[in-house]
């Protein structure tokens, strides 16, 4: 983030400029209607959420209006800045996805000033946008979503009027923030870098979210890093295609190790009988 965006994000309070800035930058604010652009920048203002950071998204919907969402850490980081917040475990129910629709992952927070923890159940059949992430890291999807419910549900005040998560409303940001528009310059004006700035970060985010999977190992995760450097639109959706493609064969790999492992034990244990 450039020395002006960092000064218009002091002490986590966002000004309407920076939330602005943004949607000039990723080249959506000259097809919004007014109402949705103040909507967008005032709830920046309001939670204190910095769009260049992928904390906050505004995706445009086909009829109009726009989707606006956020990112799980920022439930996260929310719930960190309580007092009382005392961590929070996953408690993750999979059958496989040939039983998926029975899975479900639960999402334990502890509260310094509750005797009990909050524990909020997502299953997957309910939670499930049967699009591309939902299909090749179904787990990680189903736990995201878990987590932004559980912290919802134990910090209400600190959570009210949060946008809802991507993975909750099956909305995809990346796709649309990481465009360029056609008259965006890419040159060396500040606004030609902050345009590639913002198309840069939202492929970032893109590529962060399909490793955090945690089924391809660090020396891979540098080695597609190292390939995205200097790239284009073009060239990074081929690599990007290449890590999802990865990491679909990598959860069915160990899916089919589950599997073969739940048969083992259950002939063992009528042997044994």
């Amino acid at each position: 983030m450039s020395t002006e965006n960092t000064e218009l994000a002091t002490d986590g309070k966002i000004k309407r400029e920076l939330a602005d800035r943004f949607l000039v930058t990723a080249g959506l604010a000259k097809d919004l209607k007014p109402q949705d652009r103040a909507a967008f920048t005032e709830l920046c203002v309001a939670f204190g959420l910095n769009p260049f950071q992928g904390e906050i998204w505004a995706v445009p919907q086909k009829g109009g209006g726009l989707y606006i969402h956020v990112g799980v850490n920022t439930y996260r980081k929310r719930a960190e800045r309580h007092p009382a917040y005392d961590g929070y475990e996953i408690e993750m129910n999979w059958h496989g996805p040939s039983e998926a629709d029975d899975s479900s992952c639960t999402c334990v927070v502890y509260r310094k000033d509750r005797p009990r923890p909050t524990k909020t159940t997502t299953y997957f059949i309910e939670a499930t946008k049967r699009q591309a992430l939902w299909a090749t890291a179904p787990r990680m999807m189903l736990e995201k979503t878990a987590t932004a419910r559980g912290l919802r549900h134990a910090f209400p005040d600190e959570c009210a009027g949060l946008p809802y998560t991507p993975e909750e409303i099956g909305s995809e940001p990346r796709d649309v923030t990481s465009r360029s528009s056609p008259s965006a310059p890419e040159d060396g004006s500040d606004d030609g870098k902050n345009k590639r700035r913002a198309r840069l970060q939202a492929w970032k985010e893109r590529f962060e979210e399909t490793f955090e999977a945690g089924l391809i190992t660090d020396d891979e995760i540098a080695a597609f890093r190292l390939r995205a450097r200097g790239k284009d639109d073009s060239a990074l959706e081929q690599i990007f295609t290449e890590a999802t493609a990865l990491v679909s064969e990598r959860a069915k790999a160990a899916n089919d190790n589950d599997d073969d492992s739940l048969s083992l034990s259950l002939d063992g244990q009528m042997a044994d009988g």
